[in-house]
């Protein structure tokens, strides 16, 4: 429908300055893109104009706010990526320090295990050297005393073979000491003065001259085992 079309008169219109048209639009002859309900004139043209650039704005508004959160996202996802990759240094370094740790654990087991050896072989030699000078020392006294050694070998503190011995003795159960040529044996390290015939002072002499040198000092010493 024309919008040229003559004024019309209408039970809507109270204004001469404003037209009814036929489907009860009643538009305003100033303008007659403009439409008037009751005493509100409304202007679409502006409107949607006004609508239209403030929709406009909006969207410029949007794509600069996208560009910005778009930006800050690439920053982001930057600074994600060099976290990620500083992150993969670290656990790189632990990795390695980790190993490090479990190759000196496993050393470190490994020298405790010789240690354990090492102090169960020492422990082990000294049993035996504890044995051998026990035995030294029932040896020692079976000749200083004239006593039988299988006497002493049920004992191991030196109390107590003291008390075997004087019980032995008092049983009378001595044997006679070997003479002295018995303790020659000719290489010059046992012989002992000829005008000695007696076999105890013949073993006293022995364990004399040991003491003097030295060389059993170990073996006539008592010992705590």
């Amino acid at each position: 429908m024309s919008d040229q079309m003559p004024p019309a008169v209408g039970p809507n219109v109270a204004d001469p300055s404003k037209i009814e048209l036929p489907n009860g639009v009643v538009r305003d002859t100033a303008d007659p893109r403009n439409i008037v309900i009751g005493n509100v004139v409304f202007t679409p043209h502006i409107d949607l104009t006004g609508l239209k650039d403030s929709l406009t704005r909006q969207r410029d508004t949007e794509r600069e706010s996208h560009g910005q959160t778009k930006e800050a996202l690439v920053d982001i996802q930057a600074k994600a990526s060099d976290w990620e990759a500083k992150f993969n240094l670290t656990q790189g370094t632990l990795d390695e320090s980790r190993k490090l740790i479990l190759d000196t654990q496993t050393k470190l087991t490994d020298r405790e295990k010789s240690v354990v050896r090492r102090d169960t072989t020492l422990s082990t030699k000294e049993a035996a050297l504890a044995q051998r000078e026990l035995a030294l020392r029932r040896k020692e006294l079976s000749v200083e005393h004239g006593v039988d050694v299988a006497i002493l070998e049920e004992h191991t503190d030196p109390k107590d073979m003291e008390i075997a011995i004087l019980r032995a003795k008092a049983a009378g159960k001595t044997v006679p000491l070997p003479n002295k040529e018995d303790f020659n044996s000719g290489d010059g390290r046992m012989a002992v003065n000829s005008n000695i015939t007696d076999p105890l002072a013949v073993a006293r002499e022995l364990l004399k001259k040991a003491r003097a040198s030295g060389t059993s000092q170990s073996l006539f010493q008592p010992k705590m085992i």
